[in-house]
């Protein structure tokens, strides 16, 4: 009995020793500097666009189309990118993605999500990993008769650069993805 007195007290006065005293003196910035934390704390974050997006576009076109087009902020999925700056800035670039609905007659002949995995066939993983959607867009002028035509774009924040897709959705419920070019060339 006297030994677990004993044990019980010598364990008290340890935890009792243990109360951090010794930071008392000290400021915030030297116990996280102590503990290695002071640059996780000093990083400046900003997310873009920094509030949830959501744009809704129905369109009926001349040509008996009709489009429901749902374009969306995906919050879960960001592109990272550091400056270099005093104290260090992260920027995280949200990545967007669009519901469609596309139909003809009322009847419904295509609905699809958009987004960067559709396009995986285009371009490395290496790519899609650091690629943003920005837009998604209708070209009236490519729709004809029996077709619709949607553009994509998707940005590059590291490079600044950016690569374009052309979706095309027929009558029938057939749909292709092209890569656009705007490459000039002299002549």
């Amino acid at each position: 009995m006297k030994n677990i007195l004993f044990f019980l007290s010598i364990l008290c006065l340890t935890f009792f020793g243990c109360d951090g005293r010794y930071h008392r003196h000290n400021s915030n910035a030297e116990v996280l500097k102590t503990n290695h934390l002071y640059e996780s704390f000093s990083k400046q974050m900003e997310f873009l666009p920094e509030e949830t997006v959501e744009i809704k576009t129905d369109t009926i076109l001349s040509n008996g189309f009709e489009l429901h087009l749902k374009y969306t902020t995906l919050d879960k999925e960001y592109q990272k990118m550091a400056l270099k700056l005093k104290p260090p800035k992260e920027l995280y670039y949200k990545n967007f993605g669009s519901e469609l609905i596309c139909k003809r007659s009322g009847k419904v002949i295509f609905e699809q999500r958009i987004e960067k995995s559709l396009f995986s066939a285009f371009e490395t993983p290496e790519f899609w990993d650091k690629a943003i959607m920005q837009f998604v867009w209708i070209d009236y002028e490519a729709s004809l008769n029996e077709k619709v035509s949607l553009n994509t774009s998707f940005y590059l924040p590291e490079s600044n650069s950016y690569k374009d897709f052309n979706i095309e959705i027929y009558s029938d419920g057939r749909w292709y993805i092209k890569p656009i070019s705007f490459v000039s060339k002299l002549i």
